[in-house]
């Protein structure tokens, strides 16, 4: 489950504590070539309702949505230089 599993991370990050939780964060589903589009929808959904980070729906493999996550990367870690 996608959504128990983001769950278990954020508690993990918690958990270990070094400032983890306020770090930006970006999540990516993969492998949405393995699923239908609707169930991608709804996990998308879901985890926009439940997070506050930028949710990309990638396939490493097909090639879907890479472009996307790393121009989000990309603008982030050059965020990240400039407050730094």
């Amino acid at each position: 489950d996608p959504i128990a599993n983001y769950q278990t991370i954020q508690q993990e990050l918690q958990a270990y504590g070094r400032g983890l939780m306020e770090r930006p964060q970006i999540l990516a589903l993969n492998k949405v070539d393995a699923v239908d589009a609707a169930t991608v929808d709804e996990l998308t959904t879901k985890l926009n309702q439940l997070t506050q980070v930028s949710v990309f729906s990638i396939s490493a493999v097909a090639k879907i949505g890479l472009d996307s996550l790393l121009q989000k990367i990309w603008l982030s870690l050059d965020q990240l230089l400039v407050v730094n």
